[in-house]
């Protein structure tokens, strides 16, 4: 249950026109874009999501439609409504290439200055991944193993990103330790199979009551899928801007 933002990271590099070298060649449809040209560098963005969705290998672009997650953990907790213990695996985020960014700021000709912002919605992200779960949801036991889906609709997303930068061969590359992300969907459904060992009117009533308190839901799990997928993005972020330096993003000013 998390964002499409995690895209705006790991293709933030190829949403802005790179030069033409005898290392990269972009595709022939891109304009090259300045660094304060945010019309340009949105307009890359979002060819960058709707067209490559499955990677380009050659500008090291990963295939991300749908982006896979190994396993994700949340503990219960206490002292929240929701406390439960959830287990998921081979998890699998649909709807990615849906997504639409309208801002995508922060280039500097210094790169002690650089400071990346970027807006984006989507109109449906969907989740799937096998399950295990136990706990209590509102004093609600719940218990189950079996196949999730949750759907999530209306996403605005907003992330914030400010690199450090080492030289090399004279060339500015950029890294990243870590983003922020902030995520508001509209809406958000949840179905699981064989909850309640397949008992159909306690699993009727359990999905019937995380439905109705999916924003419980999102506030308790949201942080942990944001943090194992920006963890997923930082690690093809950075290999991307190993290999690329920062001069040859954009056009001369």
């Amino acid at each position: 249950m998390s964002s499409l933002a995690p895209v705006v990271v790991i293709i933030f590099l190829l949403c802005i026109s790179l030069q033409y070298s005898e290392s990269f060649e972009f595709p022939s449809n891109f304009e090259l874009c300045h660094r304060s040209d945010n019309e340009c560098i949105v307009k890359n963005a979002n060819k960058i999501i709707h067209e490559y969705p499955h990677g380009y290998p050659e500008i090291f672009l990963p295939d991300f439609e749908p982006m896979r997650l190994e396993k994700l953990e949340i503990k219960g907790n206490p002292d929240s409504p929701i406390n439960f213990n959830l287990l998921m695996t081979d998890i699998e985020m649909h709807g990615y290439s849906n997504g639409t960014f309208t801002k995508f700021t922060g280039f500097d000709k210094d790169p002690h200055k650089v400071k990346i912002e970027t807006e984006s919605t989507n109109p449906r992200l969907i989740i799937r991944s096998k399950y295990k779960v136990s706990g209590k949801l509102l004093v609600v036991p719940i218990t189950g193993e079996g196949d999730s889906t949750m759907t999530i609709t209306g996403l605005k997303i907003k992330t914030r990103s400010k690199p450090t930068f080492e030289m090399r061969d004279g060339k500015t590359y950029l890294k990243f330790s870590a983003y922020k992300l902030q995520v508001e969907p509209e809406k958000i459904h949840i179905d699981m199979t064989n909850l309640f060992n397949g008992d159909n009117v306690l699993s009727e009533n359990m999905l019937n009551i995380m439905n109705e308190n999916w924003k419980l839901l999102w506030d308790e799990m949201s942080p942990k899928f944001n943090e194992a997928i920006i963890a997923a993005n930082l690690k093809v972020l950075n290999t991307m801007h190993a290999k690329i330096p920062y001069e040859d993003m954009f056009l001369p000013d």
